[in-house]
């Protein structure tokens, strides 16, 4: 285990898309080096699954190995989904995917971090499913890439640097079904196909009308200082007790996506108030951030063992719980 966590803080065992120390300038002196060692540390963790031996003459041993694929979810329930759904409907852009997998590390510590629970406990990712994209698209991905300048700092990445993120297929690429998050090398395009690898899968959909009931919204939120034009004028739509149309928020939540290709992964789930790096589920947050007033998805407190690495963020667990609460948003397919 310490030889095999030795050659990935060195690079050795990692692509070159994984975060390095040497030359990034997001890993600027003494306190960069820290988080570098953090962010590694966190990297590598996402890759291991431990498993149970409860047979033979070892009982109740656990081994752990690297990344050893296979999965539950198989051909059949893809085409399940992709075809129609569980409700007779296929996917939509818009949708918000969650993918979990079994035993694997980074899950168990996103339960002990709490605020799971249930069937919440099974989904450690999320996604937005953004549907068909074109080489119209290109242009707008990575339009509003902040990248590091060193000391902390972050800058608007340059033009020269945008179009390097858009014409890199490790980034970008068109497609028919095409899945936008965030993982380890920062925000990203992949294959539908190539996202339901994994063991257990849910579909949440933003359901209309978008009108608040009664009473006020909140008047500001994280993520409400990164509201565009567009954007802000959906939040005072919803401020002024007016039906907002979902292909609105969807369209808004899209070109959100879109325009971030590129940005960091949020190793340390810390960034939720400039937005610069994402983690997986704060990646979702921010794309509909100019309803989450309406829709209750809101930053939870979290800690392992509820005082360790205590954050103010949000887990695929949280946005799982808000859809199954049914106000806005709901589950329309899971297996």
């Amino acid at each position: 285990m310490s030889l095999l966590f030795v050659l990935n803080l060195f690079g050795v065992a990692l692509p070159p898309s994984r975060p390095t120390y040497w030359g990034n300038p997001q890993y600027g002196g003494w306190k960069g080096l820290s988080n570098f060692l953090i962010d590694r540390l966190i990297n590598w963790i996402g890759t291991l699954k431990y498993a149970s031996l409860r047979s033979g003459p070892i009982r109740m041993a656990y081994c752990v190995q690297e990344d050893p694929g296979g999965y539950k979810i198989d051909a059949r329930a893809i085409r399940n989904l992709l075809e129609g759904g569980q409700d007779g409907l296929p996917l939509q852009p818009g949708d918000i995917l969650l993918r979990g997998f079994d035993h694997f590390i980074d899950g168990a510590f996103i339960n002990m971090a709490g605020n799971s629970g249930n069937d919440a406990q099974f989904y450690s990712h999320a996604a937005l499913y953004v549907g068909e994209l074109t080489e119209a698209d290109r242009k707008l991905a990575a339009s509003e890439l902040k990248v590091a300048t060193g000391n902390a700092g972050w800058a608007e990445a340059s033009e020269a640097e945008k179009e390097a993120v858009r014409h890199d297929p490790a980034y970008f690429q068109t497609g028919r079904q095409m899945v936008i998050h965030s993982m380890s090398r920062g925000v990203f395009v992949e294959d539908i196909l190539t996202f339901t690898r994994c063991d257990y899968l849910c579909v949440i959909r933003l359901q209309g009308p978008l009108q608040k009931k009664s009473g006020s919204l909140a008047k500001f939120l994280p993520g409400m200082a990164a509201l565009n034009e567009f954007e802000s004028a959906i939040n005072q739509q919803l401020q002024q007790g007016l039906v907002v149309n979902v292909a609105d928020v969807v369209s808004a939540a899209r070109h959100a996506a879109l325009s971030r290709i590129g940005s960091a992964y949020d190793f340390q789930f810390d960034d939720v108030k400039t937005f610069h790096r994402f983690s997986c589920s704060e990646f979702v947050y921010f794309c509909y951030k100019s309803v989450h007033g309406l829709i209750g998805l809101q930053l939870q407190r979290h800690a392992i063992f509820k005082v360790l690495f205590a954050r103010n963020s949000i887990t695929p667990p949280d946005i799982y719980k808000t859809a199954k609460a049914g106000k806005f948003m709901r589950i329309v397919w899971r297996c």
